[in-house]
């Protein structure tokens, strides 16, 4: 049996593609975005950078599967990955407009 984690495999492949053309990485799950409050659907935190996300993991805001989630993102944005975006899929259509809902991620 072989077991894979999907974040890390996209996270591996927009690093590969990223030295020759701009690549965003979007991460789509069941939530909105990264949450404030996992039980609270409209507690998205819109913008994380990296030492926002060393907090958030800190005070366990952040913690379980998001932390492989965001550790594969932040390696991409790295690695020459341009935008990293994460969302629930039916936010897929709004990416490219102004009115994205989900969480954006960047490096300080």
């Amino acid at each position: 049996m072989l077991n894979t984690n999907a974040d890390t495999i996209a996270s591996v492949l927009a690093t590969a593609l990223a030295p020759k053309y701009s690549v965003k990485l979007v991460y789509c799950f069941e939530k909105r975005g990264v949450l404030q409050d996992p039980e609270d659907d409209a507690s998205v935190i819109r913008h994380i950078d990296s030492q926002k996300y060393s907090h958030l993991k800190a005070t366990g805001v952040v913690s379980a599967g998001m932390i492989p989630k965001l550790d594969n993102a932040f390696a991409a944005l790295e690695q020459g990955v341009e935008q990293v975006l994460i969302c629930e899929a039916e936010a897929l259509a709004s990416l490219n407009q102004d009115n994205f809902s989900g969480t954006t991620l960047s490096i300080l």
